[in-house]
């Protein structure tokens, strides 16, 4: 499976990430690729987050400095705030308010789960954006968090598992970025009402 997708992927240059960068659309919502269908992203966010590409190459190759802004956060709020670090809910009172709790476990959890990372939820978005994810080891933000609300929201399971899965499965995946993502999808984290 990560053989075929690495090799999916092609070249991994820094000429290539520079690439991605210049072509993206300025006018797109994004130009990381977190935002909108993926035809049309420069799905750039893998090269920044290895480094083959720094954020300073992004940004004067083109790429809007509010698009590189999301990955600075993240990453700040992980330095500053213990329970992302750990994997704890940043308000722990809040955990499971959309779902049911981590150790509640009801008799289906297993199955809906295994649904919603096979790509077989019913909902066309969600299982399209799943099969990419599993196809290629990445996918749009607008999609990750569309996906994570069919996983917490639709589906009632805890958000932890939807973050140990995509760790699993991205090529971009950043634990800062991850943990506050599914940490907000989940209704505990530093901002709750992220959408």
């Amino acid at each position: 499976w990560a053989a075929a997708l690495l090799e999916r992927w092609g070249e991994i240059s820094e000429e290539e990430g520079l690439r991605r960068a210049g072509a993206a659309d300025k006018r797109a919502p994004t130009v990381l690729g977190n935002n909108g269908p993926a035809g049309g992203s420069s799905r750039l966010s893998p090269y920044l987050r290895w480094g083959v590409v720094s954020p300073r190459q992004a940004y004067h190759a083109g790429v809007r400095k509010r698009d590189l802004l999301w990955r600075d956060w993240s990453h700040v709020c992980y330095r500053l705030v213990g329970p992302l670090r750990r994997g704890a809910p940043v308000l722990p009172p809040l955990d499971g308010c959309s779902g049911r709790p981590a150790d509640d476990g009801g008799p289906d959890d297993d199955a809906l789960f295994d649904a919603w990372r096979r790509g077989r939820t019913g909902a066309p978005a969600v299982d399209a954006a799943m099969a990419e994810l599993w196809t290629t080891g990445w996918m749009s933000r607008r999609d990750r968090l569309r996906v994570a609300a069919c996983l917490v929201e639709g589906l009632g399971l805890d958000w932890r598992r939807g973050r140990d899965w995509f760790a699993h499965t991205l090529v971009d995946h950043d634990p800062a970025i991850n943990e506050l993502m599914w940490q907000n999808a989940g209704f505990c984290g530093v901002d709750t009402f992220y959408r």
